[in-house]
């Protein structure tokens, strides 16, 4: 009876637990949950940012959504690993605004292939494998654009077209269709094409270059309004506000914005670019509920000029308001629908405690009627426990004989504690043999001590010799007044990956010229550090005592000599050196300096005020695996134009240091950082170059000897101070 009523007790228990649970799970089961991963080309532009703003916003009306967010910092190869990444995360769909419209496309069909659906936003790829597309249609907006300006300009003029970046769809399509509306005008000629990258520096770099040859346009045409900021700047600076006209896209609001710079008058139309953030979460929100959607969808766009420009800014300053109120309320709502359904649970708990107290009372009554019951059996046990005792005194006796067997027992023990003893001496003689063998561990050990000693002895001689070496090895190279006689300005980085470097410079000036050498020879340490001594004593043999003056000749003699000198035909020995020779000569009767340069796998870069030249080296190396046929290093000449112009030499050192995330700083990179630098004195550069070297390893071990140089001739030095 007892056994019965506690299943009953529990089985109320197991009940009670199953509508708790359902109650607090009842909500829980309304929504399912999505993840909505977001690849974004770049965030650190207005539109870009308005964009993540509008997404962010509209989220908050679907709580049951996971928001995954990567910045790619414009950067194709940090989008393409961005999405890599995503597509290890358990996401539902993946939203694209893509850095290229070709170099995307294989990271955008194995994520359509892996049956992901694909948003792109404001930008295209070329194929058809994503889900849907939302944005302007840009070859419309280039042909509006195109119609305008030849309304302003009564179909007559010369315009300038800043682009966006090289590869996106916006550039291309903005552009396709500006050309397609202006070649209706025979009397417009588009002059000039340039970059601008999207960025306001970048479009005002890119249009000071050639502002001075096109100072007579009309009128130019942006592709969006941080880029006509920029060529507002370089009109005013340049006076040219009151005849040039600029036209831009994108209208975006804020103080900032371009249609706040047309109630400034800073342009006088901007075409309406939504960025279609709003639109993409909720695209994206009816291929995950399974709803009908339209696979390219063009959002509106609309010429915004001075007139309707205050209409424009006062509709979306108070839309913005409207929307930050919306998303507020549905915040607000959905905390107290959470208080609602806490609230409720709690009722259901208290509901279901009274329920369970009633019943422990009833089962309280049941119980204590039990007991009586129990009762009457007890006496009836304690008759059964008398004749329990009985049994139990038979079981002492049984215990007594037990007694005697065990005292048997324990004679039988006291012998094999003797045994015992006998083990216990042997073991004692094994102690002594284990304390002996301990005894000649311990000379071991000292023998070893002194080893170690005579050999950290040896490793700090060979230091020693290795800085030696380190400073026979500075004593080769130019000093800094042999530099200061001859350049106007310059700047050294040298920083070998060892004590001693396989990376070498070296200067000699002959009469109005000078010859300037940087090296990159086989190894690190001391194996590129003997090269490197060579490669100086054959130079210094070929230039100074043999008088051979052109870099490509004196390259094919070093090739052989070098080969000579480490006998390359006889032993597998492929040492050699990448190299770049330079020469300035001061010409009198043009007044202007010579450049004459060749190379061996190096380059190098001229940059001025006028141009920006890579001159590149024969695609062979001095000595080594070039063993084969005769060597065949060409000559390039020109004229340095401009005495501002600065020479950049450099090892292949510097872009190839990779980081802990084994990326290397990369040959464009560092081009355009040099690109980028020019405008500053050169002593601020190396400073520049070193800082940036030093965040790219953070912290990791540089693997390559770094040698960068950059050096600003002089006619006047290099024709007045002859050694």
């Amino acid at each position: 009876m007892s056994h019965l009523s506690l299943g009953k007790y529990f089985l109320w228990i197991k009940f009670i637990s199953i509508i708790y649970v359902c109650a607090s799970c009842q909500n829980t089961q309304t929504n399912e949950k999505f993840v909505i991963a977001f690849s974004q080309c770049t965030n650190d532009d207005a539109f870009q940012k308005n964009m993540l703003r509008e997404m962010e916003r509209e989220l908050v009306f679907y709580p049951e959504v996971t928001f995954l967010f990567e910045d790619a910092h414009n950067d194709i190869n940090e989008q393409i690993a961005d999405i890599e990444y995503l597509l290890t995360k358990p996401i539902d769909a993946l939203i694209v605004v893509p850095q290229e419209a070709q170099g995307m496309v294989p990271i955008i069909e194995k994520a359509y292939a892996k049956g992901i659906p694909v948003i792109l936003v404001d930008r295209t790829v070329n194929t058809d494998k994503f889900t849907a597309y939302i944005g302007v249609d840009n070859r419309a907006i280039g042909r509006q654009a195109g119609h305008h300006l030849a309304k302003l300009l009564n179909k007559k003029g010369r315009i300038l077209e800043i682009s966006g970046l090289v590869g996106s769809s916006p550039s291309l399509e903005r552009h396709a269709g500006f050309l397609e509306a202006i070649s209706k005008y025979p009397n417009i000629l588009v002059s000039k094409e340039i970059y601008g990258n999207w960025k306001t520096k970048d479009a005002k770099l890119a249009l000071e270059k050639v502002i001075g040859k096109y100072k007579t346009i009309d009128a130019i045409f942006t592709h969006n309004d941080l880029m006509a900021q920029g060529a507002y700047e370089v009109c005013q600076k340049y006076g040219l506000i009151d005849q040039v006209k600029i036209v831009s896209v994108d209208a975006l609001p804020g103080k900032s914005g371009g249609i706040q710079m047309v109630l400034d008058k800073k342009l006088e139309t901007t075409f309406l670019n939504p960025t279609g953030g709003e639109e993409a979460i909720r695209t994206t929100m009816r291929v995950l509920q399974n709803k009908s959607y339209v696979k390219v969808n063009h959002l509106p766009t609309v010429g915004i000029g001075y007139e309707d420009a205050q209409v424009w800014k006062n509709q979306t300053d108070k839309l913005i308001n409207e929307k930050k109120v919306v998303a507020l309320k549905e915040h607000r709502l959905a905390k107290d629908q959470t208080l609602f359904r806490y609230f409720s649970l709690l009722i259901i708990a208290l509901a279901l405690v009274t329920i369970l107290v009633l019943i422990i009372l009833f089962q309280s009554a049941r119980k204590k009627k039990q007991l009586q019951l129990y009762a009457d059996k007890v006496a009836q046990h304690n008759e059964v426990l008398e004749d329990h005792a009985t049994e139990l005194e038979n079981t002492q006796r049984q215990l007594e004989h037990r007694n005697e067997e065990l005292k048997t027992q324990k004679e039988d023990l006291n012998r094999h504690m003797e045994e015992v003893l006998t083990l216990q001496e042997h073991m004692e003689q094994k102690q002594i043999q284990i304390e002996k063998t301990n005894q000649d561990l311990g000379e071991q050990k000292a023998t070893l001590e002194r080893l170690y000693q005579e050999l950290r002895r040896k490793n700090t001689a060979i230091t020693d010799s290795l800085t030696y070496a380190k400073c026979i090895q500075y004593t080769i190279l130019p000093s800094e007044s042999e530099l200061k006689r001859v350049f106007l300005e310059h700047f050294i980085i040298y920083q070998p990956k060892d004590i001693v470097s396989g990376d070498f410079y070296w200067m000699h000036q002959q009469n109005h010229q000078v010859f300037f050498v940087v090296a990159d020879c086989t190894g690190h340490g001391v194996p590129g550090a003997f090269m490197s001594f060579i490669g100086y004593s054959l130079l210094k043999e070929i230039i100074v005592l043999k008088k051979i003056y052109q870099p490509n000749d004196i390259l094919n003699v070093l090739h052989r000599e070098v080969i000579k000198t480490l006998k390359q035909f006889e032993n597998n020995m492929n040492d050699g050196m990448d190299i770049v020779i330079v020469t300035l000569e001061a010409v009198k009767e043009t007044g202007k300096l010579k450049l004459q340069f060749s190379g061996a796998k190096n380059e190098i870069l001229y940059v001025s005020d006028q141009e920006v030249v890579v001159l590149k080296g024969d695609r062979q190396s001095i000595g080594g695996y070039s063993l084969d046929g005769k060597p065949t290093f060409k000559l390039k000449n020109r004229m340095l134009e401009d005495d501002n112009g600065i020479i950049y030499l450099f090892t292949d050192g510097f872009a190839d240091t990779p980081n802990p995330k084994r990326r290397c700083f990369g040959s464009r990179k560092l081009k355009t950082m040099l690109i980028d630098s020019a405008r500053f004195p050169l002593a601020q550069q190396q400073q520049i170059f070193n800082d940036a070297l030093t965040s790219h390893l953070q912290g990791a071990t540089q693997r390559d000897d770094v040698t960068l140089i950059g050096i600003k001739p002089d006619f006047d030095l290099l024709l007045e101070k002859t050694p």
